[in-house]
């Protein structure tokens, strides 16, 4: 279940809040020291650990993005 909204990812990237922050089911919101941010989603292939990343956070939306996200 999504935890992070648009407006809270804004928000840790504004006060510059660096490290990773889980939304759930994989998806992680990094932000390094300068400020920059990037999504993240980790995930397992036959036991494996994966790891498959974005750049540029804060020019998506947050909620619902890509294919991770279950369609309704």
């Amino acid at each position: 279940m999504a935890s992070l909204t648009t407006k809270t990812v804004e928000k840790i990237i504004r006060v510059g809040l660096a490290g990773m922050t889980n939304d759930g089911d994989g998806l992680y919101l990094k932000v390094d020291r300068s400020g920059g941010a990037s999504g993240i989603f980790r995930y397992k292939i036959a036991g494996r650990a994966e790891t498959w990343g974005w750049a540029g956070a804060p020019l998506i939306s947050w909620q619902g993005y890509g294919p991770f996200r279950r369609r309704e």
